[in-house]
């Protein structure tokens, strides 16, 4: 369903852009440890206390077996190019420390419209991968889009349930990844993520 998380808008200050994803990272992190606190609303933290903030995260993460999470930028291409680079150094010295990966999806009103035009669209930009993703979809949903893919490919049978529910593990439900994944079980399965 609908991701309760404050989304990147074109933000210029690249302290209040890593906050903006180090919430996402937070807030996706809860899912295994709920007991992790959020950042404060309202307060203005060093970006020391931000990533202090993410190492716990990604703590529980690494604990759970969590290797990777997609963040939400909206409006990126807006941001100013030092922004832009302040975001890059802090993800790849997690990646560095950590080993933890991380996909990139830009949303915004216009991309839903393309959504609507195309199944899913997909394009490099400064070595971030962007996918426009549709974010209302629920889990009955993504599963029925799965199951109506495969069919009307006919080149496979229709998923059955195990394979639904661990579509969506993958996809974490979001319909441009699920796309993506179809299309590799469309090929063959031996060619399917692991």
């Amino acid at each position: 369903g609908p991701i309760p998380m404050q989304l990147y808008r074109g933000q210029g200050l690249p302290d209040r852009l890593i906050r903006d994803v180090a919430e996402q990272i937070i807030f996706y992190a809860r899912e295994y440890l709920p007991e992790l606190p959020l950042l404060a609303n309202g307060k203005e933290h060093s970006t020391h206390e931000v990533v202090s903030q993410v190492e716990m995260a990604l703590a529980a993460l690494h604990k759970a077996g969590v290797q990777r999470c997609i963040l939400l930028l909206d409006n990126f291409e807006q941001s100013h190019p030092w922004s832009a680079v302040a975001l890059a150094n802090q993800i790849r010295l997690i990646f560095d420390k950590h080993k933890f990966y991380f996909g990139f999806a830009l949303t915004a009103e216009s991309d839903l419209e393309e959504l609507r035009a195309k199944e899913s669209t997909y394009s490099p930009m400064l070595n971030i991968s962007e996918s426009y993703l549709l974010l209302d979809y629920d889990r009955q949903q993504v599963a029925r889009y799965a199951q109506e893919t495969i069919e009307a490919a006919g080149k496979l049978p229709a998923l059955q349930p195990a394979e639904q529910a661990r579509l969506w593990q993958l996809t974490r439900g979001y319909p441009a990844l699920v796309d993506e994944l179809l299309a590799y079980l469309i090929r063959g399965r031996q060619n399917a993520p692991s």
